[in-house]
């Protein structure tokens, strides 16, 4: 559960340097701006971005489970989640491989990618927060787990 130990590095730090000593020092980042925190992760997202989002307008846009027996996510998601696919215009998923589809798809992607990271700024600023963050997504997890083993 990755958040706790990330809990852990950003509020208690010197009792984690204590105890291992020069081992995660360098994850203690004092004074640094919102700026310093997101460009990194988003620098590294657009980069992504803008490859797969050319990969998939030449080439993944035209894979198909029922067409060449491979698949993408972007195809899986359309198929499985109307909610999205209806959000995006497509009415029918013989049109999934429109360009247009594609990009609104990837400008979404965009938008939820960088939602995250403007929620990993509430973390890295307040310990209120993180500690909310954690409680919640612990508290996701164990619903949908008991939910799995209750039906």
């Amino acid at each position: 559960f990755p958040p706790l130990p990330l809990w852990t590095l950003r509020w208690h730090a010197e009792d984690v340097d204590r105890a291992w000593p020069g081992v995660f020092s360098a994850y203690r980042l004092h004074e640094v701006g919102w700026l310093e925190v997101v460009t990194p992760a988003c620098t590294a997202y657009f980069i992504w971005w803008f490859a797969f989002t050319g990969w998939m307008l030449v080439h993944g846009r035209h894979q198909h489970k029922d067409t060449t027996g491979l698949d993408t996510v972007y195809h899986f998601t359309m198929r499985s989640n109307k909610v999205l696919a209806n959000l995006l215009g497509l009415r029918d998923l013989k049109d999934a491989p429109k360009a247009k589809f594609v990009l609104r798809y990837m400008f979404a992607h965009a938008v939820a990618v960088n939602l995250s990271f403007a929620n990993a700024l509430g973390c890295y600023f307040s310990k209120v927060y993180h500690s909310f963050f954690c409680i919640l997504i612990l508290a996701v997890a164990l619903w949908f787990g008991s939910v799995k083993y209750n039906k």
